[in-house]
């Protein structure tokens, strides 16, 4: 019975192995704001293929909500990065600061995050 056992979590861990040469990327990048003049952190995550200079990937734009972050997502949804793969997408993450709405403030010129995003 030991060795059955040990041969099966031997097969589980190679392929536990495996399955991680195959898997979407997950970093955390600044990406300059030249609307605010400071650099904004987001999550990117690219698919397990992207690295393939002729292929085209789909983007989507995950927005956390109020008062939350950049890594929002990734902490609370684990699965994300397994639906990058699943469907070969790009997933970006950006910060939309503690209440910005994702609008861009009349008053506070440090807060301009609909440019940020959208252009």
């Amino acid at each position: 019975m030991k060795i059955i056992t040990r041969c099966l979590l031997g097969i589980f861990l190679v392929l536990t192995k495996l399955s991680a040469l195959h898997a979407a990327q997950i970093d955390t990048v600044q990406i300059y704001s030249a609307a605010m003049d400071k650099e904004i952190p987001a999550v990117v995550i690219t698919p397990d293929g992207y690295e393939d200079e002729d292929s085209h990937f789909p983007t989507i734009y995950l927005l956390h909500g109020y008062s939350d972050n950049y890594a929002g997502w990734i902490t609370k949804a684990s699965v994300v990065p397994e639906l990058a793969d699943q469907y070969q997408t790009i997933v970006v993450m950006p910060d939309g600061g503690y209440n910005s709405w994702y609008l861009d403030s009349p008053i506070d010129p440090q807060s301009q995050y609909e440019t940020h995003i959208a252009r």
